[in-house]
């Protein structure tokens, strides 16, 4: 269990990590299903389209590959939705309680923020 690599999409945007983004990295990684390269991909931190109260513009989030034939997918795709969903349950045992680990399906991707809420 866990990847070797860590590789962002081309256009992903970062003005610097916080202590957030490289822990929800690090959890991501430590506790990743197998994938295809070995890598988690991550999709967005700071840039997207995402909501005005995003915690993606105040440092907090980060979104995660799951899905296609191309780095950082999911190998197992007889069970993909299963195999997603387990690894957000991995990770939100890493990250502990203040942080939400979302399985976005429609989207292809796991969504992890700090919860300024908790």
């Amino acid at each position: 269990m866990g990847a070797k690599w860590i590789a962002f999409k081309e256009n992903v945007r970062c003005a610097g990590f916080t202590q957030r983004q490289l822990d929800i990295i690090e959890a991501a990684q430590r506790s990743a299903p197998e994938l295809i390269g070995d890598v988690v991909f991550i999709t967005s931190i700071e840039d997207g389209n995402h909501s005005t109260v995003s915690a993606h513009y105040y440092g907090g989030g980060v979104d995660i590959r799951t899905h296609g034939n191309r780095e950082g997918a999911i190998v197992d795709k007889e069970n993909l939705n299963g195999t997603a969903s387990a690894w957000c349950i991995r990770m939100r045992k890493i990250l502990g309680r203040n942080f939400q680990v979302i399985y976005e399906e429609s989207n292809s991707h796991i969504h992890v923020e700090w919860d300024l809420a908790t």
